[in-house]
């Protein structure tokens, strides 16, 4: 099935009648989406990276939109190396749990899984950090039904050349109850995680085969992580799964994306009993490259898919695109979105309206960054192109140094238009306990490293009850700007 180029003349002509909105987010670097939940007054949150100069380190960054897509805030955070937040989801306290990385240098040869709860308005309620050594990245997170969680991705301690599969399960304030390695000797990951109804999980993703392809498997674990059954999904290509849900017939549609390599591919929807038993696979696309990154399932057993189209065969310059299918499989309509350049949605939502959101990244604008791309479509796909670009706001820079440092640490914040606004330092502990804070306006800064009065600085000397370790500092303003920034204390 070839995607209809005929839907573009709707996306980018501005016309009032069509509900939804499409805009870009973005600065001087690099910013991607990977995840976007709503949020109780009709707004959303996007998770995901960012960088000030292009190629440059990566922070995690949270936004928050509105409604209509207005930027409202946004908080980032960075340690010495990179980080990336990859899922975020919602909580039944109303808050938010989210996972990534963290502390990764550019040629990983080590780095911490992340996880972090936030609230709605962007602060820090508590992180952990997972892993001693080898490469530990989480892709996906779920709440448990006893108000814990649920943490899935790959592990390289036992598997340093293909990594396996890993699963976390913590309590409600992150603390570990139980890890699982599921080792395979050709390794794998796990992507996706579901609850199902029997207060078990379902973990999807991948492993390579003996031929050097790639496999779907699908794990049924218990609370405590024993294997229930295993399913191993797809045909003779090299096949991926992405995005899981569960259907209305008490089985669960998995979407992903099937080629060979270094060819063209189909994105792919992969229909199971509730034993994980396979009931059909139907593919979609046409003679470039598809890839399905996120589905989920709306009235009467109907789903909605979002990924990329029209893509090269490493799934690079397609246009993002949306579509929806009967519970058989079968077309019903479909929408790419876009234009010049690079276009991907890798998250989607239904929302409170009865539309969708997508949220990935758009480089159409010759700069070769990458830009955060949001997309509000009503029940039908159709929506608005809004023509403008809010920027990330970078007016907050938060630099620490020495990091790490074993006596006294200078934390300086460049607060550029606000160097007249209260601006609040916090130091939290990895249990999300202040251990040192500012009070009201910071001292301007004599530090030569950056000779401008725009900088204020904090002296942060740890007592003898401070311990070794990594610390949060968060910096933010008045108006709630946020950074937030890690640093390393060593006796």
């Amino acid at each position: 099935m070839k995607f209809l180029s005929i839907a573009m003349f709707s996306i980018l002509l501005s016309c009032s009648t069509i509900a939804g909105w499409e805009r870009v987010y973005g600065g001087a670097g690099d910013e991607q989406a990977f995840s976007i939940v709503q949020t109780a007054d009709g707004g959303f949150i996007i998770a995901g990276i960012y960088n000030e100069e292009l190629y440059g380190q990566t922070d995690a960054l949270f936004l928050k939109i509105d409604s209509s897509g207005e930027l409202e805030w946004q908080s980032s955070f960075g340690s010495t190396e990179n980080d990336c937040i990859y899922t975020i989801a919602p909580t039944t306290d109303s808050n938010f749990i989210a996972a990534g990385y963290c502390n990764r240098p550019i040629s990983p040869e080590n780095g911490y899984g992340y996880l972090v709860k936030i609230a709605p308005s962007g602060d820090t309620l508590w992180t952990k950090a997972f892993g001693d050594g080898p490469i530990v990245t989480f892709y996906s997170v779920l709440e448990t039904p006893d108000g814990g969680y649920l943490i899935g991705g790959d592990s390289y301690a036992t598997n340093p050349e293909y990594g396996d599969f890993y699963l976390v399960r913590t309590d409600i304030n992150g603390e570990i109850l139980w890890t699982q390695t599921y080792h395979d000797d050709r390794g794998g990951a796990a992507y996706a995680l579901l609850n199902t109804s029997d207060g078990n999980y379902l973990v999807l993703g991948y492993r390579y085969t003996s031929t050097d392809f790639y496999q779907i498997l699908l794990y049924k674990i218990s609370d405590d992580g024993d294997t229930i059954w295993t399913s191993e999904l797809g045909g003779s290509n090299s096949e991926f799964g992405h995005s899981i849900c569960s259907t209305s017939d008490g089985g669960y549609m998995l979407g992903g994306n099937s080629n060979l390599p270094g060819t063209g591919g189909a994105g792919i929807l992969v229909k199971t009993d509730s034993n994980g038993g396979e009931m059909w696979t139907r593919s979609y696309g046409g003679s470039e490259n598809e890839i399905i990154f996120s589905i989920i399932e709306i009235d009467g057993g109907n789903i909605i898919a979002a990924g990329v189209t029209n893509a090269n065969a490493y799934g690079r310059n397609g246009d993002a695109y949306l579509f929806k299918t009967d519970s058989d499989g079968n077309v019903w309509w479909n929408y790419p979105y876009g234009g010049d350049g690079e276009q991907v949605a890798n998250s989607l939502i239904g929302t409170s309206t009865g539309g969708f959101v997508l949220a990935g990244y758009n480089d159409s604008d010759s700069t070769e960054a990458d830009d955060i791309y949001v997309i509000e479509t009503d029940e039908n796909g159709n929506t608005d192109w809004i023509n403008d670009k809010p920027l990330i706001p970078t007016d907050v820079v938060l630099t620490a140094y020495p990091n790490p440092f074993n006596s006294s640490c200078a934390i300086t914040v460049n607060v550029e238009a606000f160097r007249e606004t209260p601006l609040k330092v916090e130091i939290f502990d990895l249990r999300g306990n202040v251990v040192a804070v500012s009070d009201g306006r910071l001292a301007v800064s004599n530090d030569n490293r950056q000779p401008t009065t725009d900088n204020r600085e904090f002296i942060w000397t740890p007592d003898e009850t401070i311990a070794s370790g990594l610390y949060l500092v968060r910096a933010r303003t008045e108006d709630g700007q946020t950074t937030v920034k890690r640093i390393v204390y060593l006796q």
